[in-house]
């Protein structure tokens, strides 16, 4: 268990500076192209990255299981192999998704309020889908090969930062300017990860000794996973849609703002369950029932040590945070601390989805998940029309709360722990 607190702390240093890289793009962005672009780039990326979940078709989470139970057993040859089967599979895919994308970038951005800015930036952005897809494959094999930093690296840190320092050497930035930037840098981002994973992992090809993963096993696992990824990247993703949908890019921005500040909070769940997560599969195929709750509620203490200060923090700092941004984004201020009450019941619930995941029980976390959506598509449809963008940053809390206490209900009865008791 030291050890572990040892990898989180490590781990949640190293994310805090992607959380920070990402923070800091989200601020150079809003300032460089004004309330308008800025909502435009975030309305774009925000569809591009939920289709990029979906075209992951489950396989991230299926990877990380596997070669976790496979990195404690010593079988790196059917960790490589794992990993590289689906990142095919998830390249295959998630490029005919861009590629559709790209063809379909007009009627696409039809379904939005600013069809003719927001059809470029699909039509520039649609490579991001193939290459953050792709790249996500690779961070899941690292996370579970118990390299999570150099993981975390790849997947948070990286792209961030290779786009921030481009856009402060343009001279005089724009929507499309930037949109061709990231799609640069995350496509170059991605070939120097396959050629650097393909180099080290070379020679686990060679060795033919173990058993390859059962494929239809791995392929009926990724179905229900690949399921509740789509529907808790929906429960993310979508206020921002409903926003673009039925108000401007105005309003877009100033909640894609309340909720990427937001979000620094869950950069320390994240960090905590991408390391537990490997051991909560190792525990359960052993059998170890009593070290898989211990384990879980060291997570959770560890968890709610750093992420409660963070939370009060930005609670309270709230109008300076969103001041940072421009004189456009003040009434962001009311819309984060709404959106930061969602965030402390995910906190305090834990690693709920990641203990149902690893002990087989995806098919409750997919209810949960079902459960949340529909709310959250009610609450969306009848707060917005009455109360606007605070209608959706309340209907986001309700609906991310309500998914993480389905989640706890079914830990509680599948695994006999109550998750939320960490005494």
């Amino acid at each position: 268990m030291n050890r572990l607190s040892i990898d989180s702390v490590l781990s949640i240093g190293v994310r805090v500076l992607g959380g920070f890289s990402s923070y800091l793009l989200t601020i150079v962005v809003a300032r460089v192209l004004g309330v308008e672009d800025a909502g435009a780039f975030f309305l774009g990326l925000s569809t591009i990255l939920l289709l990029a979940t979906f075209s992951q078709l489950g396989l991230d989470v299926v990877t990380l299981k596997y070669t976790g139970i496979f990195y404690q057993k010593s079988h790196h040859f059917s960790r490589f192999i794992l990993s590289r089967n689906n990142l095919i599979i998830v390249f295959a895919f998630s490029s005919l998704v861009a590629a559709c994308v790209f063809t379909f970038n007009k009627p696409l951005a039809s379904l939005f309020d600013d069809t003719l800015r927001l059809s470029n930036v699909f039509r520039t952005l649609s490579p991001v889908i193939a290459t953050t897809a792709s790249l996500m494959i690779i961070g899941m094999f690292l996370q579970g090969s118990h390299r999570p930093l150099i993981s975390i690296l790849l997947t948070k840190i990286f792209f961030p930062t290779a786009l921030i320092i481009c856009l402060l050497l343009f001279s005089q930035p724009s929507l499309s300017s930037v949109s061709r930037t990231a799609t640069i840098s995350s496509v170059a981002l991605l070939l120097a990860t396959l050629t650097w994973w393909f180099i080290a992992n070379r020679s686990q090809a060679i060795k033919s000794s173990e058993e390859k993963p059962v494929v239809g096993d791995l392929l009926r696992s990724a179905s229900v996973l690949w399921l509740i990824t789509v529907l808790s990247q929906a429960l993310l993703w979508l206020p921002p849609v409903f926003a673009g949908i039925w108000m401007g890019s105005v309003e877009v921005a100033q909640l894609s703002i309340a909720q990427r500040t937001a979000m620094l909070v869950g950069i320390i769940l994240v960090s905590v369950n991408m390391l537990a997560a490997p051991r909560f599969a190792a525990y359960y195929e052993q059998g170890k029932v009593d070290e898989f709750s211990q384990l879980f509620k060291s997570t959770l203490r560890l968890t709610l040590s750093f992420a409660i200060p963070i939370i009060v923090c930005l609670f309270l700092l709230s109008p300076y945070l969103v001041f940072l941004f421009g004189d456009d984004y003040i009434d962001a201020s009311i819309l984060l601390k709404i959106v930061l009450l969602g965030e402390l019941v995910n906190v305090i619930c834990g690693s709920v989805g990641y203990a149902l995941i690893m002990t087989g029980n995806e098919k409750d976390l997919r209810n949960s998940a079902l459960i949340a959506l529909l709310a959250s598509l009610l609450l969306n449809y009848f707060l917005v029309q009455q109360y606007g963008m605070l209608g959706c940053a309340i209907a986001y809390s309700l609906s991310i709360g309500l998914y993480n206490l389905c989640s706890a209900y079914w830990v509680k009865k599948r695994l006999g722990f109550n998750p939320m008791v960490f005494w």
